[in-house]
């Protein structure tokens, strides 16, 4: 449906509420920046919105003669705005190294409480485009990395776009440790993610179950099994995701319990990347079916892993607002896909 005024009048008082709150968050964390007790809140009278544009540009680029060409600026324009603002919040926000600036830590702290607001700032022009043009909200849609690299959350987009040929869809691919937040944050309507989900306020529901994979480059001896376990791999090289990956916490659970040791060769950020290694011929790769079904199929062998290690993925989205239409809708072609896959 396209944006109405009463919607307009949503999305605009959100964003404005953020940058309200900036008060609130320059104010209270001084002391969690390590100023003195005595001092003042900082009066968000003093803060202009080209101030926080040029910090933010400056952040985004890497130097103040990118961020004045990106706002289409002097250089001089950008530096009085961020010397401005340093002076309004009482610190600095870069050091600075010769010529170069470094984001110091009080900003980079900073950075991180304000960046939504800033989000919403520079998405106001959009929402007075979309009224003006009678366009529909854009479905904003984050999802972790193995999710979105398989074929499964490309093929239902594509359906949902079908159905939508008029309507924006805004994908982002998020850390399965920074997705929950970034729903909560408002920067996606839905999320797709591996539960289990945490967050307090978030609404879940579970799309898909599967099942851990063993990859094999492609003319590995054990390829010729129709499933590969724990003592299979006693003499061979792992590489698998590091420990703050679900995945990793599994596999080490279920190679405890069998009472043999993994012999990690490699440990990655991600599943994804651990495919592609042993797609180049390192070693062996306990994978979620997702992350291992975006390699070239030539390379690698997918067989799969015994005893079981199950992984459950779901949509998540904020408990305070009702599922929109559109995304209930992905979710249903989601399901209709696992649905029809599991039955062929």
């Amino acid at each position: 449906m396209p944006r109405t005024g009463s919607e307009f009048g949503r999305n605009v008082n959100s964003i404005f509420k953020g940058y309200q709150q900036l008060a609130f968050h320059v104010g209270r964390k001084l002391v969690s920046l390590e100023f003195p007790r005595h001092q003042k809140k900082v009066p968000m009278k003093n803060i202009r919105i080209r101030q926080l544009k040029a910090y933010q540009a400056t952040v985004s680029t890497g130097s103040v003669t990118a961020a004045a060409d990106l706002l289409s600026v002097t250089q001089p324009a950008v530096s009085r705005a961020l010397a401005t603002l340093e002076a309004n919040l009482g610190f600095q926000l870069f050091d600075r190294r010769g010529r170069h600036l470094v984001h110091s830590e009080r900003g980079r702290r900073f950075y991180r409480l304000i960046e939504t607001t800033l989000t919403g700032l520079d998405e106001l022009s959009d929402i007075v485009e979309d009224i003006r043009l009678e366009r529909s909200s854009p479905l904003r849609v984050s999802a972790i990395g193995p999710l979105l690299f398989s074929e499964l959350v490309p093929t239902a987009l594509a359906r949902f776009q079908a159905g939508h040929p008029t309507l924006r869809l805004d994908v982002s691919w998020v850390d399965r440790l920074d997705i929950e937040d970034w729903i909560v944050n408002r920067k996606s309507d839905v999320g797709l993610t591996l539960m289990p989900v945490e967050h307090p306020l978030l609404e879940a529901r579970e799309f898909v179950s599967v099942n851990a994979v063993a990859v094999l480059p492609k003319n590995h001896a054990l390829a010729a099994k129709s499933e590969i376990g724990p003592s299979d791999l006693r003499d061979e090289s792992i590489i698998i995701p590091n420990r703050r990956i679900r995945l990793r916490q599994l596999a080490d659970k279920c190679m405890l319990e069998a009472k043999y040791p993994l012999p990690i060769a490699i440990e990655t950020s991600t599943a994804v990347t651990s495919c592609h290694l042993v797609a180049a011929g390192l070693g062996i790769g306990i994978s979620d079916p997702f992350s291992a079904s975006g390699i070239c199929q030539d390379r690698i062998v997918v067989r799969p892993w015994h005893p079981s290690i199950t992984m459950s993925y779901a949509a998540i989205w904020l408990k305070s607002r009702s599922l929109s239409e559109h995304s209930a809708e992905l979710i249903d072609i989601l399901l209709d896909i696992v649905g029809g896959d599991a039955g062929a």
